[in-house]
């Protein structure tokens, strides 16, 4: 059972968990409704660093825009997750993933409905609720560490007499 201190500074890093949770989906909304798509000043270094790559041996299924755009939905998502998921109670971290679907629906929908120089495909949604799973895995994974040291600590700490 959480000590009283542990309980304050558990809420205390929700709350600060929250402000990181507005900073992420303000930054994804800006991104995801920016009226062109985000890369499109580099786009053509970018193929040339994709052309590049498969002429070095890396296989074209790896080396493609596609693969670059996937992974940057991902990336683009996994902060949005970990914050959501610091900002609720460890039990309930698979929220993160969920309300992280949501912002990429409404992201999607805003592409769809008013950003004509934009793709809403299901493509991005999935990429975006793998970066949303995997930045909620992430917290996950540090709070069981934190709890395994918080145990070793306590349970090694000298006792009074009995």
């Amino acid at each position: 059972m959480p000590s009283p201190e542990d309980r304050s500074t558990g809420a205390s890093a929700r709350h600060l968990a929250a402000v990181g949770v507005i900073a992420a989906v303000i930054a994804v909304l800006v991104v995801g409704w920016w009226p062109a798509p985000v890369d499109a000043p580099v786009r053509g270094e970018l193929e040339d660093v994709l052309r590049g790559a498969r002429d070095a041996g890396v296989p074209a299924a790896v080396a493609n825009y596609s693969v670059v755009e996937a992974l940057a939905n991902v990336a683009l998502f996994v902060p949005v997750g970990a914050m959501l998921a610091a900002a609720v109670r460890p039990a309930r971290w698979w929220i993160a993933p969920v309300l992280g679907l949501a912002v990429s629906g409404v992201v999607e929908l805003g592409q769809l409905v008013g950003r004509p120089a934009r793709i809403a495909t299901g493509a991005d949604l999935a990429a975006n609720l793998c970066g949303a799973l995997l930045g909620a895995l992430l917290v996950v994974v540090v709070r069981a560490g934190q709890t395994v040291r918080r145990r070793r600590a306590r349970s090694a700490a000298p006792r009074g007499p009995r």
